[in-house]
């Protein structure tokens, strides 16, 4: 069966509001790659924001944030071996617990391409895959598996989200730390893990600790209460943000799947 990969795209909708949901459905495979079996322990995931012209700026010789056109993803989880790749291949996958295997289209929905390069061990070789992700009949484009020799004995992944369309490009947050608590916000509950990967954003020349953030914004106070309704019992998180922000309340639901 083949799957029509343009059609599959016109049929994932993105609103302008979520313009920023391919960048939490890159952040969240590199969480999941994280906790992955045999994964690299400590988890780091770096992302960075790539601008208009960045490197002609500076950020005191500018007064309006230039215009996003590129994210790069960058984890130290397992990677795109044998089955992960499989599953990126089909279109319903429900290999990673919990998901529906369509998140990768949103993809292409904002942006022009993805571009990925995984280095992982598999077999006891060290193997180096790249493909792109196209809006094209066949989806996966210019793939390529090698072995490689390495004396450095480091795996990573890199998602490379490439050309936002400009009909998103108004929409998407410009300040860092605003995208930064975009993610904390969709990413809740594994900041609230304690296994949480350590979590960088990069932004013209600047990085700081998503993590930190979080911690500052919930200043670490997490209650929690386990409470039944109808006989279902459900399991509370509730945190107060210490936001100067403007701010609503909201309930995020997260299903704890039985194994």
């Amino acid at each position: 069966m083949q799957i029509d990969i343009k059609g599959k795209i016109n049929e994932k909708k993105l609103a302008y509001s979520n313009t920023l949901l391919p960048l939490f459905e890159a952040v969240i495979n590199s969480i999941q790659a994280i906790e992955e079996e045999s994964a690299t322990n400590p988890g780091i995931i770096e992302v960075s924001i790539i601008r208009s012209q960045q490197e002609k700026l500076k950020p005191e010789s500018y007064e309006t944030l230039p215009e996003i056109m590129d994210f790069i993803v960058e984890d130290n989880g397992i990677g795109f071996n044998k089955n992960n790749y499989d599953s990126f291949n089909y279109a319903h996958s429900r290999y990673k617990k919990g998901g529906r295997g369509i998140g990768r289209f949103s993809w292409l929905r904002a942006f022009r391409k993805a571009e990925i390069e995984s280095k992982f061990k598999e077999d006891g070789r060290w193997q180096l895959r790249n493909f792109s992700f196209e809006p094209t009949k066949n989806g996966i484009e210019n793939h390529s598996l090698e072995q490689v020799n390495t004396t450095t004995k480091k795996r990573y992944t890199i998602v490379k989200l490439k050309g936002l369309k400009e009909d998103y490009r108004k929409w998407c947050n410009t300040k860092a730390e605003d995208i930064a608590l975009k993610i904390i916000e969709h990413a809740f509950i594994y900041f609230l893990g304690d296994n949480c990967p350590r979590m960088t954003l990069d932004d013209l020349g600047s990085q700081f600790v998503v993590n930190d953030l979080f911690e500052k914004f919930t200043n670490s106070q997490v209650k929690s209460e386990d409470i039944e309704i109808n006989g279902n019992e459900f399991n509370l998180r509730i945190v107060k943000l210490y936001n100067t922000k403007k701010v609503d309340n909201k309930i995020h639901y997260w299903p704890i799947l039985e194994k």
